[in-house]
């Protein structure tokens, strides 16, 4: 904010009118333009608060001119709008709210959202376009929602009711930071994951070991996280060795909400 500083020039005129009157009044007959005036070098030229004045003035002009230094601190605040995911990005709130901007490259992109019913989002991007909007697509994949979108700027417009508190997880990784894993390779757990970059054209099977009674999925992405398919889908205990029917680089995601033990391998077709 600009302050404005009214100091020096003011103050020395007064002084000196007030000296003009009380020497054309003067009953001693004292020439009021005596040289050896003490009071007529404290109030002309040399006057110090004059000098002192000046260089205040110089002084915050400096401070609210250029250099303004609350200039460069909301230059500031605009450069740490956008938050990059590094992996990972955590938002919490309570209610409906919209998230601060965070930024999403090439490359895989899930958004893990808690508490799994009664929280749906929308996602923006720098212009205002709303290029997704999730609701039952979360209770589908279980909590953990996958797609692709341009690399670039964005932020979530959440919808829920006041009382509900959420966590929206962001995990974005990168295409050109990834590297092709070794096989074979084995995701266990009891809730939604991932796995990848797998090279899946000399062929790759997947060894499934699900205990539960529910929905047992896996879907394969693209390297820049485009959709590919839904290549198995099943409800149920599952016990069984199956074949991927992909050719390219790609990311799994595993979709289950109890206990299972996932093997990818090799297959030498």
């Amino acid at each position: 904010m600009q302050r404005r500083t009214f100091i020096g020039s003011c103050g020395a005129a007064s002084i000196a009118a007030i000296a003009g009157c009380f020497g054309a009044d003067d009953d001693d007959g004292q020439d009021p333009s005596d040289d050896d005036d003490p009071n007529g070098e404290e109030n002309g030229d040399d006057d110090p608060n004059g000098d002192e004045n000046g260089y205040e003035d110089d002084e915050n002009g400096a401070e609210n001119g250029d250099e303004d230094e609350n200039g460069d601190e909301d230059d500031e605040e605009e450069d740490e709008e956008t938050q990059a995911v590094e992996g990972t990005l955590e938002f919490s709130d309570t209610g409906s709210a919209t998230t601060p901007r965070f930024e999403v490259e090439d490359g895989f992109l899930a958004f893990e959202v808690d508490p799994l019913e009664d929280v749906d989002f929308d996602l923006y991007d720098a212009d205002g376009n709303q290029r997704r909007s999730v609701g039952w697509d979360t209770r589908n994949y279980m909590g953990f929602v996958a797609f692709g979108v341009d690399p670039g700027e964005y932020e979530l417009d959440v919808h829920t009711d006041d009382d509900v508190d959420w966590t929206i997880t962001v995990y974005n990784d990168p295409e050109d930071d990834a590297e092709t894993i070794e096989l074979p390779e084995t995701v266990e757990g009891s809730g939604p994951d991932y796995i990848g970059l797998i090279d899946f054209e000399d062929g790759v099977t997947a060894s499934i070991d699900y205990e539960g009674d529910g929905t047992f999925f896996i879907k394969l992405y693209e390297p820049n996280g485009g959709y590919v398919d839904e290549f198995f889908n099943e409800d149920g205990s599952i016990e069984e060795e199956v074949e991927i029917d992909y050719d390219d680089l790609g990311w799994a995601l595993i979709g289950a909400d109890e206990e299972y033990e996932v093997t990818f391998d090799t297959s030498g077709l």
